[in-house]
């Protein structure tokens, strides 16, 4: 494998990570901000994927896991755009869902139907995918810059390396 094509898998593993660490650390936020709940809200079903389709207050999200789920977002839902890297929820600005584009990331919380595929919104975070690409194209500058690249040929243990 060359060294551009494991430093690209590890900054696209490193993305996933914190995209992953973010919906949880998201999920925990909004869920403290919300205050004491019932024993409910805490098994609120919670999706993470990317638009594919915005269709008044309908979103429909290609899941993490492939597959589609529509939601629907009523006025009352909590949208907000956070950057990439960032995991604190006070830093979010509001965004309505007429300035989300196909492609942009997005994690929502809300109350599932019955047919599995579709879920009433409670809160939803999004992230552009202009600044993902960004973020990722850093990312991958600063593994060029400071990143080595090689194989292991030996471990020591008692020299702990």
């Amino acid at each position: 494998m060359s060294y551009g094509k494991s430093v690209f898998r590890s900054v696209c593993f490193l993305s996933i990570l914190s995209i992953g660490s973010l919906a949880n650390n998201c999920s925990t936020a909004a869920s403290q901000s919300q205050g004491a709940t019932s024993p409910d809200s805490q098994a609120t079903p919670k999706q993470v994927g990317t638009i594919q389709a915005i269709h008044e207050n309908t979103v429909t999200l290609t899941s993490d896991s492939g597959s589609l789920v529509d939601v629907l977002v009523p006025d009352s839902a909590r949208v907000v755009q956070m950057a990439p890297g960032q995991t604190d929820l006070k830093t979010a600005t509001p965004v309505e869902l007429q300035n989300l584009e196909i492609g942009d990331r997005m994690l929502v919380r809300g109350k599932l139907f019955d047919d599995g595929k579709t879920l009433i919104a409670v809160s939803a975070l999004v992230m552009k995918q202009s600044e993902l690409a960004k973020k990722q194209e850093q990312e991958r500058q600063e593994w060029g810059k400071r990143g080595v690249g090689g194989l292991i040929t030996a471990v020591d243990p008692s020299q702990g390396a």
